[in-house]
């Protein structure tokens, strides 16, 4: 890419710039760490704290976020929500170090399959 779009030039201050831009540096340290996801413990607890009865509702003000995150993933308790459908979701029961791990400010997902899991729950 260039200023003047011209096929046959390549700009390489603009693709650097484009390459920060998208977040393309962490990104690759992520994967090569092993993980296949990452996000804001404030944002992923608001998606997917309906799941546990520790979790709901959310007080991000309540305790600390990572042990919040903790209870969420590895106790396997359910929320009980009338039992209106029954799905047989098997309990999340997920091992911090070897399916997640909790850093400064996100949360980090090994496994496509962990995120598969998470939303089918949901």
């Amino acid at each position: 890419p260039t200023a003047r779009k011209n096929p046959r030039e390549v700009g390489a201050e603009l693709m650097l710039h484009q390459v920060q831009y998208l977040g393309l540096p962490e990104n690759v340290k992520v994967r090569r760490a092993g993980f296949c996801f990452r996000l804001p413990f404030g944002p992923f607890l608001q998606r997917y704290n309906s799941l546990c009865s520790e979790t709901w509702p959310l007080e991000l003000s309540r305790g600390d976020l990572p042990s919040q995150l903790r209870l969420l993933l590895s106790t396997g308790e359910h929320r009980d929500w009338g039992n209106k459908r029954d799905f047989n979701l098997p309990p999340l029961r997920l091992e911090e170090g070897k399916d997640f791990v909790i850093g400064n400010t996100k949360i980090f997902i090994r496994e496509p399959k962990t995120l598969t899991l998470l939303e089918a729950q949901r």
